[in-house]
């Protein structure tokens, strides 16, 4: 009887383990599909001005108290991130039961263009990152009349040629020592700058800007010298730069 109940004994703990082991899917897949355990509640993110967290949970095709994090591809929500124009690189973890965490790299704008009570923001390459209705950090360009633009997509101005030699120009503006205000204009064919203290400079299509743009700080560093703080230097043409002080 002892043997018969010894030989028996093995056979019992292995039913007793998969019932356990069954109770335990059934309590996981419960908890997985019948609960809200491990829907999605919690979103860290990067932050940024431009970036919420709706506009993130939009953009991976989520619901926040729907989509199972458990079953969430993180290859897949950074590919669906970095297709929004504002973001350059995204990487997606995992925080269980119920949250992601988004480690994100941002475009920034680098021009904006002034439109009916609202900016357009583009980037480096005159990409549209979007528009807001506040001024941004970004330099101002205004003189210049866009055909139609697209988020996402590279803007399209008369004078295309002459806005993408200015942000050339910005280029050169941002790595010197001189100070600059943060508005360009483009009046009559020409290309203004100024600087914080007041100097004007007309770069005409903004050809040779290199060049155009070197000339320009060698008579500003001379004018300063002299005391000038007002005027104009044009080097606009590929002739001998000139000054011409604003009372004249």
């Amino acid at each position: 009887m002892n043997m018969e109940a010894s030989m028996n004994s093995p056979s019992k703990s292995i039913t007793v383990v998969v019932v356990i082991l069954a109770a335990c899917m059934a309590l996981f897949t419960v908890s997985l599909f019948m609960t809200d355990f491990f829907r999605l509640k919690t979103l860290i993110y990067t932050p940024n001005v431009y970036m919420t967290e709706e506009i993130l949970v939009e953009q991976m095709g989520l619901t926040k108290g729907k989509n199972l994090v458990f079953l969430m591809s993180e290859h897949s929500l950074e590919q669906q991130l970095v297709t929004h124009p504002f973001i350059e690189k995204a990487e997606v973890s995992k925080i269980f039961p119920s949250g992601i965490e988004l480690t994100l790299t941002y475009r920034t704008p680098f021009l904006s263009i002034y439109n009916s009570g609202f900016y357009i923001l583009l980037d480096e390459s005159l990409r549209v990152l979007g528009v807001d209705e506040a001024p941004p950090e970004a330099v101002g360009v205004s003189g210049f009349r866009f055909k139609e633009f697209k988020i996402g997509e590279k803007i399209k101005v008369e004078n295309q040629s002459i806005l993408e030699r200015t942000v050339d120009l910005v280029f050169l503006m941002k790595k010197s020592h001189l100070t600059f205000t943060n508005m360009i204009e483009y009046e009559d064919g020409s290309v203004l700058i100024q600087t914080e203290d007041g100097i004007k400079g007309s770069f005409g299509e903004v050809e040779n800007v290199e060049r155009r743009f070197n000339n320009f700080v060698v008579i500003y560093e001379n004018l300063k010298e002299n005391g000038t703080t007002t005027g104009l230097i044009d080097v606009s043409t590929e002739g001998l730069p000139t000054f011409k002080p604003f009372d004249q």
